[in-house]
């Protein structure tokens, strides 16, 4: 939650180890933080066990990098989705928040030189704010 904080993000990638595929846990928000909370979670408890503990899938929330931006904000739509996870051939490309798609799709020829047609013209992997399994919450 403090790297959340830190970094004026608003989701924080979970992974084990090394940030790859086979490695992610799953992405935790401020409406988990504030779960956390209500469920009396002590902060000293592993965010890796804490979502293995919600039985968290977060393959649902998966995008391959050339998915187009029209159907990933159908996805989140379709299932109340704030963060999906971009993956690439080479791994975890990063996250694509709700407020990445809106920016996307209100933004014009002339506010940003192109409208971004694919996930991947939208992900900024220095954005993506990983945290480590261990971490506490």
């Amino acid at each position: 939650l403090e790297q959340m904080e830190a970094s004026h993000q608003n989701c924080v990638l979970i992974a084990d180890g090394e940030l790859a595929v086979a490695n992610v846990l799953g992405v935790v928000t401020p409406r988990d933080a504030l779960r956390a909370f209500v469920e009396h979670a002590p902060l000293s408890v592993q965010v890796g066990s804490w979502l293995q503990g919600l039985q968290s899938d977060w393959e649902p929330r998966a995008v391959e990098w050339d998915e187009r931006v029209q159907d990933c904000a159908a996805r989140m739509a379709d299932r109340a989705l704030h963060h999906l996870v971009v993956v690439s051939t080479s791994g975890v490309a990063g996250i694509l928040s709700s407020t990445d798609l809106a920016q996307a799709i209100g933004a014009t020829d002339d506010d940003a030189g192109c409208v971004p047609r694919t996930v991947g013209d939208l992900v900024c992997p220095r954005r993506t704010v990983v945290c480590r399994a261990v971490s506490t919450l």
